[in-house]
C-alpha cells in the first residue's frame, strides 16, 4: 500500500481526511502532523508517497515547507479559499488543490491525479497494479475508485 503524510493543523478536517484515506483501501494509515517543521524532521527519515499539505500552518506556511524540500512526493494542498490555489501554480509537485472540507468525490478526484502518474505505466497500458506483491486494477464504481485483487476477481460484467 501507498504511503501518505497529512500535514493539517485542524484536528476535525485531518480526521475526516485519515477517515478518507482508509476508505479508499490504497493507503496504510496516514502520517499525520500539525506543523510543518514536524512534517519536515519527518520527511528527512521515512519517504511517502503522497503529501496532503495544509497551507495555513501555525509555524511556517505549507508553501514555505515545499519550498525547503528536496525530492518530494506529489502533493495535493489544503486550503479554507480558493484565493490560495494561485500561489500552488509555480510548484510542479502540486497536482492537486482541495478546499476545505472537501466532499469524498473531489478527495477520489484528487487521489487519482496524485496516483496515477505513479502507476501509469502499467494502469494506462494494461491496468494491471502490482500492491503489495499481488496483482490488482481498479475499477470505477460508481464515481468511486476502487481496487480489486486479481485473484479474487471470479466473474466480471460491464
Amino acid at each position: 500500500m501507498s504511503s501518505c503524510l497529512l500535514v493539517e493543523s485542524d484536528p476535525v478536517i485531518a480526521s475526516q481526511l485519515t477517515d478518507f484515506l482508509t476508505q479508499t483501501t490504497l493507503f496504510d494509515p496516514p502520517i499525520v502532523c500539525s506543523t510543518a517543521m514536524e512534517a519536515f524532521q519527518l520527511l528527512t527519515d521515512y519517504p511517502v508517497d503522497l503529501i496532503m499539505l495544509d497551507l495555513d500552518l501555525p509555524d511556517i506556511t505549507g508553501i514555505q515547507l515545499l519550498e525547503s524540500l528536496v525530492n518530494t512526493p506529489p502533493v495535493i494542498v489544503l486550503a479554507d479559499h480558493a484565493e490560495q490555489a494561485a500561489a500552488c501554480y509555480d510548484l510542479d509537485v502540486v497536482v492537486d488543490f482541495l478546499l476545505k472540507p472537501a466532499p469524498y468525490l473531489r478527495f477520489l478526484r484528487a487521489i487519482q491525479r496524485a496516483l496515477l502518474p505513479q502507476f501509469s505505466h502499467s494502469f494506462i497500458r494494461d491496468t494491471n497494479l502490482v500492491i503489495d506483491k499481488k496483482e490488482a486494477t481498479l475499477f470505477r464504481s460508481g464515481r468511486q475508485l476502487k481496487r480489486f485483487v486479481l485473484d479474487d476477481i471470479h466473474y466480471a460484467k460491464g
